[in-house]
């Protein structure tokens, strides 16, 4: 092939990934939207729990406690005489001029949407970086089933559609770790690093992700023939942007409850359900990993005596069972695949660990929302064992997946979410 034609070839998988991802937005933003007016009944809801539109009223007044309290204080702290979140408030940050211009009752379940369609049209953009790169082949034949999976096959779904404080953080994780994971295949680093310090003050576990930018700057940096030494200084402002954000979270800790190590959890008004082991245990424990991997990988669906003869644990549901797709990263672990697979594969563990440490699985939810943190990886490890793109197995694969997502998506608004 010549250089033209290889430009050619080129400019016509951009225009088509462009084409695909607008398309994926679009229809994304339909069922997602369609779904959350079915459950509401309106178009602009706000959620029963608007803790992050109220915190970033707080944070326009100045402070960094509820300047106003919201209608319910579940999941929250209260430190001496103050309301505080738990939650880390990038979030809050991300819809403050929002709420600047609307005020703290902006529809935020709305802006979950928005962002959880946005998700779509930048998982598409990855998968054209790396395809681009010559990383992964990841032809548009394999790269629009994958969007659907992605949108519709997985816990990713039903998150968008409930839209609550908790499941809004899971969605602007994923934009911002997609974001990063572009930037890094486009060898963007500094730009990725300071990205993934803002997924630190959104889901704070998943910036254990940093090695696996940290690899890509340096295969990039051995192969424009850099001696250690200089790869090493190189390395010096993408970890101090890293070691930044670590302090400055520190820090954030410190003002709001005098111990740069506490997040407020200490103080959180928290579901029964968890205060026996919380007082037993504390937040983090190895008392829990047994059960939080039972719920990730093994936990069985419920069966019923009616149709359809099964219903879903609050506590979770294997991750294999609510996505089958997710099955074909098992043959990811080929040979020719592992210089791939191996990184991919030690990032979602090491960020995986303090989920199985973790006093609770993420109940109340369909399936595992835990794993919606990491599921762009676990996406490119399906891609990485669909050895010859998507066939009838995988596309079987796929459409079980949708189906079991759509239906526990129904299943956990109709029974859980307000």
């Amino acid at each position: 092939m010549t250089e033209g034609q290889g430009s050619r070839g080129e400019g016509r998988d951009r225009k088509t990934f462009i084409r695909w991802g607008a398309g994926s937005f679009c229809l994304a933003l339909g069922v997602y939207w369609g779904a959350l007016y079915l459950h509401t009944g309106e178009a602009f809801p706000q959620s029963r729990w608007p803790y992050f539109e109220y915190y970033a009223q707080s944070l326009l007044d100045g402070h960094l406690y509820f300047t106003r309290m919201p209608p319910s204080l579940s999941d929250l702290s209260f430190y001496g005489d103050r309301l505080y979140m738990h939650f880390p408030p990038f979030p809050s940050i991300l819809v403050a001029p929002l709420v600047k211009i609307f005020g703290a009752d902006f529809p935020g379940r709305f802006l979950c949407v928005l962002l959880a369609s946005l998700n779509g049209a930048l998982f598409l953009t990855l998968l054209y970086t790396v395809h681009r790169r010559r990383l992964i082949a990841v032809p548009p034949a394999t790269a629009v089933p994958m969007t659907l999976f992605y949108l519709f096959g997985t816990v990713h779904f039903y998150c968008a559609v409930t839209s609550n404080p908790w499941e809004l953080a899971h969605v602007v994780c994923n934009l911002l770790l997609l974001a990063a994971l572009i930037c890094a295949f486009s060898e963007r680093y500094l730009l990725a690093c300071a990205l993934l310090v803002a997924v630190l003050f959104t889901r704070t576990h998943i910036f254990l992700v940093f090695p696996l930018i940290l690899l890509l700057y340096v295969r990039r940096a051995r192969t424009e023939g850099r001696s250690p030494r200089e790869i090493a200084l190189g390395a010096l402002p993408h970890l101090g942007i890293l070691a930044g954000g670590v302090l400055l979270l520190l820090a954030f800790n410190h003002a709001r409850f005098d111990d740069m190590f506490e997040n407020g959890i200490s103080y959180h008004r928290m579901h029964p359900l968890f205060r026996e082991g919380f007082e037993r245990y504390g937040y983090f424990d190895k008392a829990y990993v047994g059960r939080n991997l039972f719920a990730m990988f093994l936990q069985p669906p419920v069966l019923e005596d009616r149709f359809p003869y099964f219903s879903f644990s609050p506590k979770g549901l294997s991750i294999f069972l609510a996505s089958p797709l997710y099955l074909c990263a098992v043959s990811a672990f080929r040979r020719e695949r592992l210089s791939l697979a191996l990184p991919l594969v030690a990032v979602v563990t090491l960020c995986l660990i303090p989920v199985f440490l973790l006093m609770g699985t993420g109940e109340f939810q369909f399936g595992h929302r835990y794993s919606l943190d990491l599921q762009v990886l676990l996406c490119l490890l399906v891609i990485l064992g669909l050895k010859d793109g998507v066939n009838r197995i995988s596309l079987t694969l796929l459409v079980l997946s949708i189906l079991m997502s759509s239906y526990g998506a129904w299943w956990f608004v109709s029974r859980f979410a307000n």
